[in-house]
């Protein structure tokens, strides 16, 4: 309803909207979903997922594009201050119950100390996330000094601790895209569509496990890839695909550079 408040202004006071790369998720509202797609302020609707769906409730065009962050190593300036093997990037699931995240993630922190694999954890800038990451490390007797990045507050701050990995498993979609960026090869746990949807696009679905799969086959997935499993054609027409997405998107809004 906000959205379709914001496309309400726009016709009323001659405003383009641009709908860039966005994810579909759960429809809630066919109806206000048709009205927002519809509108006469919305110039150009592009999206990372979905897009056939959408189709349905619009006969603009709605242009498929790989999501935009696949760009970031082109963008942000990351240098290498300090390199960590393996990243593990913590989210907190309001989907999935909280205990069976704790006791998943209590079973990866312990076969990678089992094993004396290097880590530390990692989150996207979430305030929530950050506070489960410290909540999961005091359980289990982990000092949080040791195996803590500090809570990234600005993209710049994200972007440089994803670049310092030489992997990472993680569950928030963007860490993964980012690092995808970055020709660091990534392993999800899936807990949405949009996860599963970004790696089967670039040929990597066997990357994709969830809170019920085996942490001993995930931490041995975990140990094997290497950025040589990342398919550089595929990166590639992707990279193209975001060009084409943003040179439209200049022209509807008349941009040179």
């Amino acid at each position: 309803h906000q959205i379709n408040y914001v496309c309400a202004y726009g016709e009323k006071n001659n405003v383009k909207i641009i709908f860039n790369c966005c994810g579909t998720g759960k429809i809630l509202n066919k109806k206000v979903l048709a009205e927002i797609l519809n509108s006469k302020a919305v110039n150009y609707i592009s999206v990372r997922d979905g897009s056939d769906l959408l189709k349905k409730y619009t006969d603009k065009d709605i242009i498929k594009c790989c999501d935009n962050a696949v760009y970031a190593s082109y963008v942000y300036d990351s240098k290498k201050i300090n390199s960590y093997s393996n990243g593990i990037g913590i989210m907190f699931s309001t989907l999935q119950s909280p205990l069976k995240q704790i006791r998943f993630w209590g079973k990866v922190l312990k076969k990678l100390i089992n094993d004396n694999t290097e880590f530390v954890l990692f989150t996207n800038g979430s305030y929530k996330d950050y506070c489960f990451a410290k909540y999961l490390l005091s359980i289990f007797n982990l000092d949080t000094k040791k195996y803590l990045l500090s809570r990234p507050v600005t993209p710049e701050e994200l972007v440089s601790q994803i670049s310092s990995f030489d992997k990472i498993l993680s569950m928030r979609l963007h860490s993964m895209i980012v690092a995808y960026s970055f020709d660091i090869p990534s392993i999800a746990i899936c807990w949405d569509n949009k996860v599963k949807s970004f790696f089967s696009e670039i040929g990597l679905s066997n990357n994709c496990y969830t809170l019920d799969s085996n942490v001993n086959v995930i931490i041995k997935k975990l140990n094997k890839i290497n950025k040589d499993t990342i398919d550089e054609k595929i990166k590639q027409n992707k990279l193209i695909e975001i060009k084409n997405n943003i040179n439209s998107i200049k022209k509807i809004v008349g941009g040179t550079k």
